[in-house]
């Protein structure tokens, strides 16, 4: 076992897709023939679990993009603001022109103040539409998301549930439906620090007399909907903070380090004879100033997002669920094999817990 994800089997077409919701999304054509006993499960999960998901979905995916540009906005205009007020330093003794009034600090005829009013405002509003508007709605409609999500794929790993009566099958899933619709942010802090149960937890034992060429289709199906998918999500997502996380660690510091040579410069340029020309001066000590300006928005960026633990966490999971694809391919006996998906189903209810905590700890723009 190397950590890696090449033991995991190869994607089909349909997965090469890179669909974002694959796993949610069932085609009825497709079902029929690579999983024809279970496609009337698969109908009833469309017509319930699916309509719901991609309600919560949609609002979670456009509250993240919002996200995103009041992150952005904030931390740059943030940034501009203060560099606008240290550039007015110098200038502080303004020129006092013909009317006797004073000419406002400028840069190649930019209005430094001006930019410096404009930069604060445009901060302030993402900070408080961020807090208002957008905050607790990405997370709360994405957790209802993943939950829909999870009463999938628990439902059918529980054959004893769906085996049955199809209305009382349906009854069954919308039962649980309406609680998650109605979900709040208490509910789920309760969830993540293991309190409450947003969803059953699934049982380990298997239940006996399940027919074995229905339980053969539901290993297919979950190894590709959910098992597969699920490796190639967290490998992606882990190489990706990675990358992120390197530059963001990396900047803060090479502009800290920059901060106190300018300011050695501008120390070190005063003692030399003549060393006194007041625009080599500014420029030291503004740069002395703007670095570490810049790399505290360079490290709010880095916390909104938490690269560096985020990274940890999808390599982590990604780990853990190639062990458990070492353990599925070990097994022979279909029943064994359930048992096996219903502990991937709690390593990743395990990882989403985790998640829900550290956005507790995170800034509101986490």
């Amino acid at each position: 076992m190397n950590g890696g994800v090449s033991n995991s089997p190869q994607p089909t077409a349909g997965e090469r897709k890179n669909e974002p919701n694959y796993d949610m999304h069932d085609d009825c054509e497709e079902g029929l023939r690579r999983w024809p006993k279970l496609r009337p499960i698969l109908h009833d999960c469309e017509k319930t679990i699916r309509l719901a998901y991609d309600a919560a979905d949609t609002h979670a995916t456009k509250y993240l993009r919002m996200h995103k540009v009041v992150v952005l906005v904030a931390a740059l205009c943030g940034m501009l603001a203060v560099l606008f007020a240290i550039l007015q330093l110098p200038t502080l003794d303004y020129r006092v022109d013909h009317s006797g009034q004073p000419d406002p600090p400028s840069i190649l005829g930019f209005n430094i103040k001006l930019g410096e009013v404009l930069a604060a405002t445009a901060a302030g509003a993402a900070v408080v539409l961020g807090l208002i508007a957008f905050a607790s709605k990405w997370l709360l409609e994405r957790e209802r998301a993943e939950c829909y999500r999870f009463l999938k794929f628990n439902f059918l790993l529980r054959p004893e549930l769906w085996n049955q009566d199809p209305r009382e099958r349906k009854k069954w899933l919308q039962d649980r439906i309406g609680p998650i619709r109605n979900l709040n942010r208490k509910g789920l802090k309760r969830w993540a620090e293991g309190e409450d149960e947003v969803v059953e937890v699934v049982p380990s034992d298997v239940p006996e007399g399940v027919d074995e060429a229905i339980l053969k289709d539901l290993i297919r199906y979950y190894r590709t909907k959910r098992l597969n998918y699920q490796l190639r999500y967290f490998a992606a997502q882990a190489d990706r903070r990675r990358s992120w996380d390197r530059i963001t660690s990396f900047a803060p510091h090479v502009l800290f380090f920059l901060s106190v040579l300018a300011a050695l410069g501008h120390f070190s340029y005063d003692l030399l004879p003549g060393g006194e020309a007041e625009m080599v001066t500014l420029t030291l000590l503004m740069f002395a100033a703007c670095f570490p300006v810049i790399g505290a928005t360079v490290r709010t960026v880095r916390t909104a997002h938490e690269f560096s633990r985020n990274a940890l966490r999808f390599k982590a999971v990604s780990h853990e669920l190639n062990h458990l694809t070492d353990d599925l391919q070990q097994r022979t006996d279909p029943r064994e094999e359930l048992r096996v998906l219903r502990g991937v189903e709690k390593a990743l209810e395990a990882e989403r817990r985790e998640w829900r905590r550290l956005m507790e700890e995170a800034e509101w723009f986490g």
